[in-house]
């Protein structure tokens, strides 16, 4: 079957991905850091919301069972954190690099960070200010 549920609309979100990744460049170069920083982040979330409503759909269409949904699931989130930017600059006001998915207590936007991290790095390094 290969899902329907949502009558494929969930492309819909795919070509608006593919859209704003287009315009990244244009909005760094055009607009503040916290824009671009905002931007970016809105990119990250709509690629989230994209691997859930999928895996939903095959889910429902009867595609995948619960166990393979979860499996499924689990593995595109997991390939989406390994693809998410991450930000090398040294320890700095509760950031530090590393390869852990973590929420910043700052902005409380997503980050790739060390495991105790509690900062991202634009929030450490005044970027969002």
């Amino acid at each position: 079957m290969s899902g329907g549920t949502f009558e494929y609309e969930q492309y819909y979100i795919q070509t608006l991905i593919e859209e704003m990744q287009e315009q990244s460049e244009w909005v760094k170069d055009n607009y503040s850091i916290d824009i671009y920083t905002n931007h970016i982040t809105t990119i990250n979330k709509l690629k989230h919301v994209y691997i859930h409503v999928q895996r939903l759909d095959w889910l429902f269409a009867g595609d995948d069972d619960e166990e393979s949904y979860k499996k499924r699931l689990n593995t595109e989130l997991k390939m989406l954190r390994i693809k998410m930017p991450d930000d090398t600059r040294p320890h700095k006001d509760g950031w530090a690099p590393g390869n852990y998915t973590n929420n910043c207590h700052t902005c409380f936007e997503e980050f790739v960070g060390d495991k105790r991290a509690v900062t991202c790095a634009p929030c450490a390094y005044g970027d969002n200010t």
